[in-house]
């Protein structure tokens, strides 16, 4: 119920050009503001490092979004935070991204950790 997200593709898949890295940014934090405002998914919280789009993020959320759970957004380590919160007793998760190699072969977001409270591990 408290997934944690990771600012995936904002890093080094970004081209060079600034502006159209800085659009793709933007378009990242669009979408999974929209994803959640879309459908309640029954989270009670979200905790987003929106990293390197933390500016657009933060523009994004003065238009008003309005979500079904709370949106915390941090800069600590999304597997920190999930890892955190399980040991607090909450219901977490935090998708594992894929690396260079899993995109080449087409496949984004491997799997989803999920834990509780002991039980939840990471890399």
């Amino acid at each position: 119920t408290h997934p944690s997200l990771l600012g995936m593709g904002l890093g080094v898949f970004l081209p060079p050009n600034k502006v159209i890295a800085e659009q793709i940014k933007r378009i990242y934090q669009e979408v999974i503001f929209e994803t959640l405002v879309e459908k309640d998914y029954g989270f009670k919280a979200v905790f987003l490092n929106p990293a390197g789009a933390t500016r657009q993020a933060l523009e994004l959320l003065e238009y008003g979004y309005q979500f079904p759970c709370a949106i915390f957004i941090h800069h600590r380590d999304a597997f920190s935070v999930s890892m955190s919160l399980a040991h607090h007793k909450y219901r977490t998760a935090c998708l594992v991204s894929s690396d260079p190699v899993a995109l080449l072969q087409g496949c984004t977001g491997n799997w989803w950790e999920i834990g509780y409270e002991d039980r939840y591990a990471s890399e």
